[in-house]
């Protein structure tokens, strides 16, 4: 509401403009300051959501790796527990000692493998065979072999 005051003509018009002119700068100045607040507002609920969502992922991640990590100290405690039974069941006998054992295994262990006659192979025969496609075989001694007929194949 402007106030009058007659002094002149022009210094009432001066006057009432400046009124007017306040109140102009008091409604810009709220309109911004409602927009600034509703611009803050909203810029609070994204990022809430945002937050919210890579909390979530977080935690995924989070659950991912500490199973991953299980399992890697389960597996690096199950082979320590192996090495060492294995440790007890060596006892003094060397690497040469236990290749000697397993060369041996192969010389006297041969493969019938289905499909392929009556044939036996060789343990690394039989794997190049199987690298192809899955196989199903049986293993005998040569002996043993030898009394069921089969001959030694080729690779």
């Amino acid at each position: 509401m402007a106030k009058k005051i007659k002094i002149s003509n022009e210094e009432i018009i001066e006057f009432e403009e400046k009124e007017n002119n306040n109140v102009k700068n008091k409604k810009t100045y709220l309109t911004i300051s409602i927009v600034f607040n509703v611009i803050f507002i909203c810029l609070i609920i994204i990022g809430y959501f945002y937050f919210n969502n890579n909390l979530e992922e977080l935690e995924n991640e989070n659950s991912k790796l500490t199973n991953e990590n299980s399992k890697l100290v389960y597996d690096s405690v199950s082979s320590e527990l192996k090495a060492s039974q294995l440790d007890e069941l060596l006892g003094d006998k060397s690497y040469y000692y236990i290749k000697n054992k397993l060369d041996d295994f192969d010389k006297d262990i041969i493969f019938k493998i289905k499909g392929k006659g009556n044939y036996y192979y060789s343990y690394d025969c039989m794997m190049k065979f199987a690298s192809e496609k899955t196989i199903t075989f049986w293993a005998y001694n040569k002996e043993q072999a030898k009394d069921l007929g089969l001959k030694k194949g080729s690779c």
